[in-house]
């Protein structure tokens, strides 16, 4: 039993450092998810799990050799780490990971690599509407993400990219 205890705590453990990479230096970096249905469901698993994961680690710090009022005491921490979890959570509730870039038109496909694009993107902000557009280049990374690099679209290009303007989707 004390093994699952610890496997508990440790994915605990894993799923909160995963949790608070994403809300800080992930939301930096130039990756985004290639599918908006794989991104949705990443933070809705991070939303849902993380106040689970917070609880988790009471499976690694509640110890029969502790006295009951240090038991007590991090039972008391825990559950109030818990109650500013989810109030966090609430607050970013539609900020975090919703809303996200719609690909509306393929500009450019690389000669050679063609997973390669140039895309006009627009930001769709959900219920408000769609909101700024940019012209980007995505090159696919580690299975599941692409790399976003901004496209200066008045810098000359030879050779290597052909024009397609493709129009992906009409927007209301």
């Amino acid at each position: 039993m004390r093994i699952v205890f610890s496997i508990l705590f440790w994915l605990s453990i894993s799923f909160l450092l995963l949790f608070l990479w994403t809300i800080s230096f992930g939301q930096w970096l130039n990756l985004e998810f290639r599918s908006s249905e794989t991104r949705k469901h990443f933070y809705n698993l991070l939303f849902d799990g993380t106040p689970v994961a917070v609880l988790g680690t009471l499976f690694g710090t509640i110890r029969k050799k502790h006295t009951g009022l240090r038991n007590r005491l991090t039972i008391f921490v825990t559950i109030c780490v818990f109650v500013s979890v989810v109030v966090y959570l609430m607050s970013q509730m539609f900020t975090l990971g919703f809303g996200g870039w719609t690909n509306t038109e393929i500009l450019y496909r690389h000669a050679e690599v063609k997973e390669k694009l140039v895309l006009r993107q627009q930001f769709d902000a959900g219920a408000p509407g769609y909101r700024n557009e940019r012209i980007v280049m995505v090159a696919p990374r580690f299975f599941l993400f692409n790399q976003v690099t901004e496209w200066d679209s008045t810098a000359q290009r030879h050779g290597s990219w052909q024009p397609v303007h493709l129009p992906l989707q009409q927007l209301p």
